[in-house]
């Protein structure tokens, strides 16, 4: 079973806001560096789950649009304002969080069928690990289906899932769904038992941790050694977007933050406020942007409260959009890249039109990770699963893409310099 998902932001109990939402008194541990108001995560994450990536799946829907700067900086990071548990910006390029897949598994469990219900096969943050695990589902001989869940239109995601169920698999992967709006499906998958791995994706039971009821995705998804759980993955992709930006700045950043208060938004923003305050005593988030999933729209509330952010900080240094699509499909990278050309930006995902904004120089680096290998990795857990053996650690990670380091060629996502389909190969014994 999935392990308990810990609480968002253990050591943080409340998320700063924009000036422009009510306010309310900020904890003493981050007052220093937040301007603004604060909100309960646990609260705001109930009323505000939606699709989950807030997602990546509304990722590229969107044209990819120009965006942000770079700034001459030392690359090697380590001032004195920056903790020395920071890696710097070689490091982050180099190895990142990344490592080797499994050497050690069971052989394929031929025959067994599995139906993936994705996203949403319109969007490559959706489609690109479906058709990954696809591939996979070759080599391990499964017979396996994708169910598309449309990005929820007209309630795709329960037509998705029950299409599914109603061909009673072995087993069901779910990526980049949201447990909630799924939640009836589920829990007649669980009665019927038929595992179900979530992957990028949260448990009901994120906001009521120990809840066995809640409990609905069966077979567990690892991600690395040090990400075991969905939480833990996000949470490492928030410290990433943080270290990132420490190195690059010296440990001397005044920063723009795009507060996403959807799940899983909630575990990246968290992380990354928790890793500016405890890791950087030069940095100052000059103000915190929040914003829902329904708000990123183009032209919608979250890019308007972005540019009028822009405006009010001049003085800002540096931006942290969070997501692919804050940077690139709402424009967030080109009304940065406008305002001041030496904005230092950073986001979060690795799809090709938000590395191309990197190749264009106008967005400073991408904190990314392999859509590909996701599919491969969610395959061999529950090829385990399928045999009765627990998930393991994929190795799955994040690395830093900038203008010097990682840039595929044009048009393609990140590719990690991790041989993972030879690994598999060999690990399932095929060729």
């Amino acid at each position: 079973m999935p392990s308990t998902p810990r609480a968002p932001g253990s050591t943080l109990a409340a998320r700063a806001s924009s000036p422009d939402r009510e306010p309310v008194e900020f904890p003493s541990s981050l007052g220093a560096k937040v301007r603004g108001a604060v909100v309960n995560i646990r609260s705001t994450a109930r009323r505000s789950r939606v699709i989950v990536a807030g997602l990546l799946t509304m990722i590229f829907v969107l044209t990819a649009c120009g965006g942000a700067g770079t700034a001459d900086t030392d690359d090697s990071g380590g001032a004195d304002a920056a903790s020395s548990n920071v890696p710097s910006v070689d490091e982050l390029t180099a190895t990142g969080t990344e490592s080797d897949p499994p050497t050690e598994g069971p052989a394929p469990a031929k025959g067994k069928s599995v139906w993936w219900v994705s996203c949403g096969m319109v969007v490559p943050d959706c489609s690109v690990p479906a058709e990954s695990a696809a591939e996979a589902a070759k080599y391990l001989g499964m017979d396996f289906r994708i169910a598309d869940g449309r990005l929820n239109a007209e309630g795709g995601n329960v037509t998705a899932i029950n299409t599914a169920l109603a061909a009673s698999p072995d087993a069901i992967i779910v990526h980049g769904i949201a447990c909630d709006t799924i939640k009836a499906p589920l829990q007649d998958a669980k009665k019927r038992g038929i595992p179900v791995m979530g992957v990028e994706t949260l448990d009901c039971d994120v906001d009521d941790p120990g809840n066995e009821a809640n409990n609905l995705f069966t077979a567990d998804m690892q991600y690395a050694d040090d990400a075991i759980t969905s939480e833990d993955y996000f949470a490492t992709w928030g410290r990433q977007l943080a270290y990132y930006l420490i190195a690059k700045t010296g440990g001397e950043a005044k920063l723009l933050n795009l507060a996403g208060q959807s799940n899983p938004n909630i575990f990246i923003g968290t992380a990354f406020l928790e890793a500016i305050d405890q890791e950087c005593g030069g940095c100052d988030i000059v103000e915190n942007i929040e914003y829902l999933q329904s708000e990123q729209v183009p032209n919608g509330p979250m890019i308007q409260r972005f540019r009028t952010a822009l405006v009010r900080h001049p003085e800002a240094t540096a931006v942290n959009f969070e997501s692919g699509a804050n940077a690139g499909g709402l424009g967030g990278a080109q009304e940065a890249y406008q305002t001041n050309p030496a904005l230092i930006t950073v986001s979060g995902t690795g799809l090709a039109p938000e590395l191309d904004l990197v190749r264009d120089g106008k967005l400073t680096a991408v904190i990314a990770h392999s859509s590909e290998w996701m599919g491969y990795a969610a395959m061999d857990n529950i090829n385990r699963q399928l045999q009765g053996e627990d998930a393991v650690p994929q190795g799955l990670g994040f690395r830093a893409v900038d203008a010097e380091h990682n840039l595929p060629d044009e048009g393609m996502t990140y590719q990690t310099p991790i041989d993972f389909v030879s690994a598999y190969k060999k690990l399932w014994g095929v060729s």
